[in-house]
C-alpha cells in the first residue's frame, strides 16, 4: 500500500535536498507555483502529470518517490548473484537427492542382506539341533 503522507515527504525532501525552492521547482516544471503547492501536497492529477519530471529535476527516480526505495533492476548484479545463488541451490538439492536415493538403496541392500544370513543362521541352527537328536 502508497502511503500519502510519506510520497509528500519525500516530494518536499527531494526538492529541499535538490537545493530548489517551490516557485524554482515551480518554474523548471512549467507549472504556477500554487499547482506546484498542490503537487507537493499529493494532489494526485498533478502527481500523475509531473511525478517523472519531478524525480528527473531533483535526480531519483518517480519509484523511489512513490516507494521509497528503488526497485531492483532484473539485469542488477544482485539480481544475477541471486540466480546464481538459486541455480546453485537447485543443483545440490538435487545431488543431495541423488545421495540419498544412493544411501536408501544401500540400507535396503545391507537389509536384505541381513535378513538373509538371518535366514542362513537359522537353517544351521535347525541342522544343528537335529544332528544333535541323532
Amino acid at each position: 500500500m502508497i502511503d500519502e503522507k510519506s510520497i509528500k515527504d519525500r516530494i518536499r525532501r527531494a526538492r529541499v535536498e535538490a537545493g530548489l525552492s517551490q516557485d524554482e521547482a515551480a518554474r523548471r516544471l512549467g507549472i504556477k507555483r500554487n499547482a506546484y503547492g498542490q503537487f507537493e501536497r499529493g494532489g494526485t492529477i498533478l502527481v500523475s502529470q509531473h511525478l517523472r519530471d519531478f524525480a528527473a529535476l531533483v535526480g531519483c527516480t518517480p519509484e523511489f518517490l512513490l516507494l521509497g526505495f528503488e526497485p531492483i533492476s532484473p539485469d542488477s548484479e544482485l539480481m544475477r548473484d541471486v540466480d546464481f545463488r538459486r541455480r546453485r541451490i537447485h543443483d545440490l538439492t538435487e545431488e543431495y537427492e541423488k545421495r540419498l536415493q544412493e544411501k536408501n538403496q544401500t540400507i535396503r541392500d545391507k537389509d536384505a542382506l541381513i535378513e538373509s544370513l538371518e535366514r542362513t543362521v537359522k537353517v544351521q541352527e535347525d541342522l544343528i539341533r537335529m544332528l544333535n537328536k541323532k
